[in-house]
This record gives C-alpha cells, sequence and structure tokens, in this order.
C-alpha cells in the first residue's frame, strides 16, 4: 500500500486541480448569493482559496512528497556511497591477497624447480597430483606420466604396496600415519625397473575437505655407496692388519725353505734336471717373498717399488700360467686388447696377483664350459684417462643379494674347501691403493663382468712395452 510519501506526481496533480475546481464551484455558488457584495467577496474569495486550498495541497501533495523523496533519494546516496567504499576497499584486499597468492605460488614453483629433492603431493586416495622437475630427474617420469597415476603403482617396490593401502585408509579419515613426521629409509623404483635407496620425509594438509600428503625424496645411493665404501676401508684395514700377521709368519717356514734350495743347489750337478728344478722352486719363493713384502708394506701404508707396466704384457704372463686350465674346463678365451695402452706404474706382483684372481674366479664360475672375454682399452671417467680392464665370463651368475657383499674379506659364494673369500677382498684393497675402483655386474645363469678402472697420471707413457 503506497503513502502520500510514495504517491505518484501525476495523482498528486489531479487531486490539486479537482481540488482548486471544487473550490471555484463552492465561491461561485455563494457569490451568486451574495451578489451585491460579489465584486470584493471574489477577491477575498480569490486569496483566500490559494490560501487555504491551493497553497497547503501543493505543499502536502506535492512538495512534501517531493521533498520526502529528495531526502531518501539523499540517505540512499550516502549508503550507496558507503557500500561503494566498503566494495572499494573489499576489492583491494582481494587484490592485494591475490598478489600475495601469485607471489606465494611464484615461490612455490621456483623452490620446487630448484630443489634437488623430489617434492609429490599426493591425495587421500594415492594418486599423484605435483611431480617437480627433480622428479623427473630421480624417478625417470616426466609430469605428464606421472600427474594422475598411482604412488604405489609408479615408484613403489611391491613389498610395500599393502602397508602403504593400510596406511591410506587411516589417513584418509584422520590425516594422520606413522610415517607422517619422520624421515624414513626405504627404496624406490625408477622408470627402468631398478630398485634404489632413498630418504622420505612426509608431511600432510588438507585441500577442498580432503587431505593431501607431501613428500620430499631424496636419492641417497651415493651416500649409501659412500657408507658400504668406508665400511670396506675399516674391514680393509682390519684385514690389513690380520694380513700383516700372517705373512710374517708364513715367511719364517719360506725363509726356512729358500735356505735349504740353496743348499741343495750347491751339492746339485751343473745343468742336471735337479738343478733345474731347484732354480724353480727358489723363482717361486722369490716370488711369495714380493708378494708378502708387498702386501706388508700395503698393511703399514708404506710405498711399495712400482714400475712401468704394460698391462697387456702383465696380463698374458697370468693366462700362460692358467692356459692348461682353461682348456682343461673347456673355456674359450677371447682377448680384446688395444695394443695402444699407456704403460702404467705400479707394483707388478701385486697387479699379478688381481688379475690371477679374477682370472681363476671366471674359471671356477664356468665348470661346464664356456667363454671368458678380457679386454683392455684407455677410457674416461669423471673426464679423467684412465686404464679399463674387463673380465666377462659366461658362468653361473651371482645372486643380487650377495653380489653387494662380494668384495667382504671372508665372504664366498664357493663350495667350503674351495675358497676361503680373500681373493676379491685383496683385489680391492689393492686396486684402491691405487686410486683406482673394481666394480661388477652379474645376471644369474649368464655370466658376470668384473671392471677394473686405473686412473692415468700426466707422466705415464703413451705406448707400452716395459713390465
Amino acid at each position: 500500500m503506497k503513502t502520500r510519501q510514495d504517491a505518484n506526481p501525476i495523482f498528486l496533480f489531479l487531486i490539486v486541480a479537482v481540488s482548486i475546481f471544487a473550490a471555484e464551484t463552492l465561491v461561485h455558488f455563494l457569490m451568486h448569493l451574495i451578489a451585491p457584495f460579489s465584486q470584493y467577496l471574489e477577491m477575498i474569495v480569490d486569496a483566500s482559496v490559494l490560501v487555504i486550498f491551493v497553497f497547503p495541497s501543493i505543499y502536502f501533495f506535492s512538495f512534501r512528497p517531493l521533498t520526502l523523496n529528495l531526502t531518501l533519494r539523499n540517505k540512499l546516496n550516502e549508503e550507496l556511497q558507503q557500500s561503494h567504499e566498503k566494495l572499494n576497499e573489499s576489492l583491494e584486499e582481494t587484490m592485494n591477497a591475490m598478489a600475495q597468492l601469485k607471489e606465494s605460488n611464484e615461490k612455490f614453483i621456483a623452490i620446487s624447480v630448484s630443489a634437488q629433492d623430489a617434492i609429490i603431493m599426493m591425495d587421500d586416495e594415492g594418486n599423484i597430483s605435483f611431480w617437480n622437475e627433480a622428479a623427473e630427474r630421480i624417478f625417470g617420469y616426466s609430469r605428464k606420466e606421472a600427474v594422475g597415476n598411482r604412488v604405489r603403482e609408479l615408484i613403489m617396490p611391491h613389498r610395500y604396496r599393502f602397508a602403504h593401502i593400510e596406511g591410506l585408509k587411516k589417513f584418509k579419515e584422520t590425516g594422520k600415519g606413522t610415517v607422517l613426521g619422520n624421515i624414513i629409509e626405504l627404496k624406490a623404483i625408477r622408470k627402468d625397473g631398478k630398485e634404489f635407496p632413498i630418504e622420505l620425509s612426509l608431511s600432510a594438509l588438507k585441500l577442498k575437505e580432503r587431505w593431501c600428503a607431501v613428500g620430499v625424496i631424496r636419492d641417497s645411493s651415493k651416500r649409501v655407496r659412500r657408507e658400504e665404501e668406508l665400511r670396506l676401508s675399516y674391514k680393509m684395514a682390519s684385514l690389513g692388519q690380520l694380513t700383516a700377521g700372517i705373512f710374517h709368519e708364513i715367511l719364517n717356514p719360506v725363509n726356512i725353505i729358500s735356505t735349504h734350495v740353496q743348499l741343495l743347489l750347491a751339492d746339485a750337478e751343473k745343468g742336471s734336471g735337479v738343478e733345474k728344478d731347484l732354480k724353480s722352486i727358489q723363482e717361486e719363493i722369490k716370488r711369495v717373498q714380493d708378494i708378502t713384502d708387498g702386501f706388508l708394506r700395503f698393511s703399514r701404508k708404506e710405498s711399495v717399488a712400482t714400475k712401468e707396466i704394460d698391462v697387456n704384457q702383465l696380463l698374458n704372463r697370468v693366462l700362460d700360467i692358467l692356459v692348461a686350465e682353461i682348456k682343461y674346463n673347456n673355456i674359450q678365451l677371447f682377448k680384446k686388447f688395444d695394443n695402444e695402452l699407456p704403460l702404467f706404474k705400479a707394483n707388478a706382483e701385486l697387479l699379478r696377483q688381481v688379475f690371477f684372481n679374477l682370472i681363476k674366479n671366471a674359471i671356477d664360475a664356468m665348470a661346464n664350459g664356456g667363454s671368458l672375454t678380457i679386454s683392455t682399452l684407455k677410457c674416461l671417467k669423471d673426464e679423467k684417462p684412465c686404464l679399463c680392464i674387463q673380465f666377462t665370463d659366461t658362468g653361473c651368475g651371482i645372486p643380487k643379494e650377495p653380489l653387494d657383499k662380494i668384495f667382504d674379506p671372508f665372504f664366498t659364494t664357493k663350495e667350503e674347501g674351495k675358497g676361503v673369500g680373500m681373493g676379491l677382498a685383496i683385489a680391492y684393497t689393492t686396486i684402491q691403493n691405487y686410486g683406482g675402483s673394481i666394480s661388477v655386474s652379474s645376471e644369474v645363469g649368464k655370466g658376470s663382468t668384473f671392471t677394473i678402472e686405473l686412473p692415468l697420471q700426466p707422466t705415464d707413457q703413451n705406448k707400452g712395452g716395459k713390465l
């Protein structure tokens, strides 16, 4: 229902007009009654009508509503202005918040791109929603390949999956889990299927009423390898002390044997077979003394006598000793020697012992025959020149778990009575003392490859020829 203040101006005008017409009619009627005084009364009445009817009508029905409308409009304008100011303030706050959000997003992107560790986010179903560049580098999957896939199916070894699924159930409901907030060491799988050690740190956050987990993953392969090398170094130090004691005791009977051989040589007939055999024994005694002396010097961190060695020639000398055994075991021998190898400065007897142990192990691994390939070449490791020597057999191979312990002292995969597990440990120590490395790759039923890398010095010659 409309009020006077809300009346339409046209309606108000009609009311005023009707009122004036009614007043005029009334006046004319009265004037007819009092005609003699009409001239004077008409002026008075007209003035009275204006004062009594017209002016109040205009005020109440037109001017006053217009005034009220203007007042109401001014009030509405003030309220609108206040709302506009509040809206501007809210808009400014929103713009500032958006700017801060954009800045935070840019910082997060910059951090995630420059991070050396993988940053991965997954939802409460285990689906990957974020995958940074370090994750691409560490795992081998691009962001497009990773996002949307389940973590357990992409990078998680099968043995962890049941525990992961059970943990997700609790995480989905509470956002909590046994691994959250802790740094744990696990294994992960690269795109090529290889497992490697990682350090995992997990935290939880809530987005759109759903729990999400953010994982920071560090590839700990290098650290584990360094720790393993350090562990082996400690073992080798203990082995050195043990070896020193053993070789010291061995030298005593060897020296006695050497003395008796010299006495027998003095009585032997010149040029006889006995003299020849005794000299051969004497040479082997000298070899034992040189080997033990060399190991004693290594165990004491003393320098040993070195000279320039032709690696190819040294390998041929070792093969000359074992060639009969190679043929007896129906093994084919392939030699792929680089004839332009530089000389390498080392102790010939110690290096000879390393080669002997590796070839002998290859022969033992091929009880039913096979092939042995020995290769030498010049290569680069960390952009530095090295001598690379490889021994590849087609034997029984080494299982994955023992492979990690193959260079440990007294560890062996051979049957009892066929080895004490010292050959590879000694080989490891010898190569390491020359600043080199020895590694192995193997597959059960297909064979093994042992690789030796020896760093070349700037003074090494370009062509071999000495031993």
